[in-house]
């Protein structure tokens, strides 16, 4: 199944469910009982992978169980905390259970004030750590180092190594960024340099800024984007100029068909981790604290080796030894990648 495909299903998706979603619920004609209510990232779907991923992990969910889907699409965090405001007056009182799951770091911000949650109540705010937050509200965080690590062990070779994030003083673009530019030195003996696209989180919505920054670079260069939406951009760029000698990783999800310099892209399975911690609550009404995902985690994030680059690539460099280098590399490195992320998170 081709990632257009699959990309095209959740546009659609999206547009459909955003149409059901006057009232911010799904028309039933059953009496389901519990209430999934997700609250969407500011500006986050429509990116073709992670947050596009974790739509389809909760839309998922309610197909196959008995529960109502509510979608909410806040503009800021201003309107973000209005529609958490009104979900916790909606469902405090029951009868059925009701989770809200909040699909940013930039909302924990909004719960480390005051905030009581009845009985019928919990709360699941994506990849942050579970300081500060109140009873009945649970966390998790995808650890970005050791994948990332393993990335900059296989750009060893790339004269140059650019890194492009979408915006400074992120946690999660940071543990990503340390794990890249430790990789790349590590294996390569050399420095990666890291380009900021905005000052804020525009950064991960302007991809003609991404596609601009890369005609600066040399076309040698391997990139490893951080920037959500905006890697559209890099992409882009990589598909009208398929003579260059530059490299991609993809990220998120499989992006192998997405570009030819393309070698492996760092792919995070937001969409199971989501219907598990849903199944979970499902079935014991109760979610733990705080989980943290890793390289070393089962189906949680890795890097997928692109297995037709070799036979797609239109022009190569002397380092690409055979159509294994890609495998041996990571299976090489991929050991050292997970004892330099347990040091890092233990520090």
């Amino acid at each position: 199944m081709s990632n257009k495909w699959y990309c095209g299903v959740l546009v659609l998706l999206v547009l459909w469910i955003s149409a059901c979603s006057d009232k911010e619920e799904l028309p039933l004609e059953d009496t389901r009982q519990k209430s999934i209510t997700l609250l969407t990232s500011v500006g986050g779907n429509g990116d073709n992978g992670y947050n596009d991923l974790i739509l389809s992990g909760a839309y998922n969910f309610y197909k196959e169980n008995e529960v109502r889907f509510s979608l909410l699409h806040p503009t800021d965090l201003t309107e973000a905390q209005q529609q958490l405001d009104t979900w916790g007056k909606q469902t405090a009182d029951g009868p059925s259970d009701a989770i809200l799951l909040m699909a940013s770091n930039d909302y924990k911000s909004l719960l480390t004030r005051s905030i009581t949650l009845s009985a019928h109540q919990r709360i699941v705010v994506f990849e942050c750590t579970h300081d500060g937050l109140p009873e009945r509200v649970s966390s998790f965080r995808i650890g970005r180092y050791g994948a990332s690590y393993l990335a900059g062990c296989l750009a060893r070779e790339s004269g140059e190594a650019h890194i492009v994030a979408a915006m400074a003083n992120d946690d999660l673009l940071k543990d990503a960024i340390d794990g890249f530019v430790d990789g790349y030195q590590q294996a390569g003996g050399k420095k990666a340099v890291t380009h900021y696209l905005a000052t804020d989180a525009q950064g991960y919505s302007v991809p003609n800024e991404a596609y601009r920054l890369l005609q600066s670079l040399n076309e040698e260069s391997f990139v490893f984007p951080l920037a959500g939406g905006s890697n559209s951009g890099i992409y882009k760029f990589s598909r009208e100029n398929p003579f260059l000698l530059l490299l991609i990783s993809g990220m998120d999800v499989d992006c192998s068909e997405y570009s030819t310099r393309i070698p492996f892209s760092l792919v995070i399975g937001i969409d199971q981790i989501v219907q598990s911690l849903l199944q979970e609550w499902y079935v014991d009404g109760e979610l733990p604290a705080h989980k943290d995902y890793t390289l070393s985690s089962e189906n949680a994030i890795d890097l997928l080796i692109n297995q037709t680059f070799w036979d797609r690539i239109w022009v190569w460099q002397d380092y690409y030894e055979d159509a294994s280098y890609w495998k041996n590399g990571y299976e090489h490195y991929k050991d050292e990648a997970i004892n330099k992320e347990k040091a890092y998170y233990a520090r």
